[in-house]
This record gives C-alpha cells, sequence and structure tokens, in this order.
C-alpha cells in the first residue's frame, strides 16, 4: 500500500474465483514497503505489515505477505430498516451513519447507502453504534452485531405550519416554505457515504441529514413538513414568478418545534408581510415587460 521511504504508492488489484480473492500488484519497483489492508469508508487499516522487502525481479509475494486470513478480521452486517410495528421502510434518501471510535480514541462518522430499505456493511469491528436518519422518522441511535439485524426507525407526523395572509399575498405564485433547524445537527454536513459494493461514494443534501426541509403552499396559508429533530427552526419563504429565473427568499421568523408520534404539531408562524411585499416588488422588476424580448 505505501513505500517506507515516501516514495511511489501501489494500490492491489483484486482478482475472485468463488471464494477466493487474489490481491495482485502490477510492476512493483524494488524496495521496502509498508502493506496495510483497508476496509472501503474506514480510514485505519484492519492489516499493518511493516518493512516488507521486495528484491529486485521477485514474481512471488514476500513471505509475511502469504496465508494472510481475513476471515477474522472482517465482519459482515445485513440491516434491515423497519418501523416499531415491523414493516419495512424503504425508500430513504438519508444515509445509514455508524460512529467509529477509531484506535487514537477519535470518534468518526462513516456512512453506507441503503438499497430498498437493506444496507450491507463489512467492519473491522464485530460491533457497531449505528445512527439512524430519515424524513419522517426521529433520528436514534441503535447498537447492532454482526449477522442479520432489524434497525428500528421511529416514525413522527409532520409538522403544520401556519403562515395566515400568505397565499392572499402571493397571488397563485408558487411558493416553497423552508424550515432550517438553528443548531447543530451533530452530522457533518459534508459527510459522504461510500458504496462498498463499488467503491463509489455520494454526498447529501442539508435536507437528507436532517439540517433542512419543506413543502409547496397549496391552495391554503398551511403546509405539512417532514421533519427529524426538535428544537428551533427558522422559516424562510421561497417565491417563484414566471418568467423570472431565480425566486425570492425570505426569513419569516424563527418558531420551537416539538415532533409527536401520534399528531402533527400545529404551529402558527407569525408572517413578515413587509418582506414578502419586498420580494414581490423585486420579482416585478425582474420581470419582462409584456411584448418585450
Amino acid at each position: 500500500r505505501a513505500p517506507v521511504d515516501g516514495g511511489r504508492v501501489y494500490k492491489a488489484n483484486v482478482r475472485s474465483r468463488g471464494d477466493q480473492v487474489t490481491f495482485w500488484f502490477r510492476d512493483v519497483q524494488a524496495g521496502v514497503y509498508d502493506f496495510r489492508v483497508f476496509v472501503s469508508g474506514f480510514a485505519d487499516p484492519i492489516v499493518e505489515i511493516g518493512s516488507v522487502r521486495v528484491d529486485p525481479g521477485d514474481d512471488q509475494p514476500p513471505a509475511p505477505l502469504t496465508g494472510i486470513d481475513l476471515s477474522t478480521r472482517l465482519f459482515r452486517f445485513e440491516l434491515h430498516a423497519v418501523t416499531a410495528n415491523g414493516e419495512p421502510v424503504r425508500n430513504l434518501a438519508s444515509p445509514l451513519v455508524a460512529n467509529i471510535t477509531r484506535p487514537s480514541g477519535e470518534r468518526q462518522f462513516v456512512a453506507f447507502p441503503w438499497r430498498d430499505g437493506t444496507a450491507e456493511i463489512f467492519s473491522a469491528t464485530a460491533e457497531l453504534e449505528l445512527r439512524l436518519l430519515g424524513h419522517g422518522y426521529r433520528p436514534r441511535t441503535q447498537t447492532v452485531f454482526a449477522g442479520e439485524s432489524d434497525v428500528v426507525f421511529e416514525a413522527t407526523q409532520p409538522a403544520e405550519l401556519v403562515l395566515r395572509g400568505l397565499r392572499e399575498l402571493v397571488g397563485d405564485r408558487r411558493v416553497r416554505v423552508s424550515t432550517v433547524l438553528v443548531r447543530d445537527v451533530e452530522i457533518p454536513l459534508s459527510l459522504e457515504s461510500h458504496d462498498q459494493a463499488t467503491g463509489r461514494s455520494r454526498g447529501y443534501s442539508r435536507a437528507n441529514l436532517g439540517k433542512a426541509s419543506g413543502a409547496w403552499l397549496g391552495d391554503s396559508d398551511v403546509v405539512q413538513v417532514p421533519l427529524m429533530h426538535d428544537g428551533e427552526y427558522e422559516i424562510v419563504v421561497r417565491i417563484y414568478e414566471p418568467g423570472v429565473r431565480n425566486p425570492e427568499s425570505r426569513v419569516m421568523s424563527k418558531v420551537p418545534i416539538q415532533l409527536r408520534p401520534d399528531a402533527s404539531p400545529r404551529i402558527e408562524v407569525p408572517l413578515n408581510t413587509q418582506r414578502v411585499r419586498a420580494a414581490l416588488e423585486q420579482l416585478r422588476r425582474q420581470k419582462p415587460a409584456e411584448g418585450g424580448r
């Protein structure tokens, strides 16, 4: 994986035949190397062998690298997302997050994608502490052990936000009402998940990590917004004007929201009519004149 002299780094190619997996290196120069095996997504190696000598003309593995058995160092988890009633949870847009303690004692978040409510993880530890996230579900922590397990999602009802007079003010324009959690969500917003089957990584929006959410305003002044966290939220109104490329956004106010499993909390959001009118005026100025190009 890495030479001790700071020179070229060689990464193994992989060949699978039945249950046997062979790792091989192409055109390795003579020298002394540190050999490391990593599990995709994790920062620390599960195997580390120092001072491995490769002599000129060698085409066979050095003695320290023969017969390495990963079966005692690698653990497989098959996880199924379910509700408290045991019903499958599908179409999860948020990642499955493992909270790992590194050998240094540092804590690290490692994220993995869901596939139709199922996730497969390979780890160097037989136990994982998981953080469960999803729209309409309260974040919770669950510890699982290697093998097949159900992870339970705790459902909540969407918050019902009332912005009295907003529909009358904006007319028939499209309006998006967004919520932004004021406090930190404890998980880095730059977090990326690692698909161990393909080696691909992907990032997530603030909404999929629980920092923000939103809903389109209908014919009334009420929107229902799926949230993950209790706490204080900034309420933002985004107004769209036909013929204008970019919408105008205005912060209305901040409101506390306490989620419930049995009913939607109803919150009266103070409407800042002055800001709404200012946004409408700005949109009118940007709108092309009728008959113009």
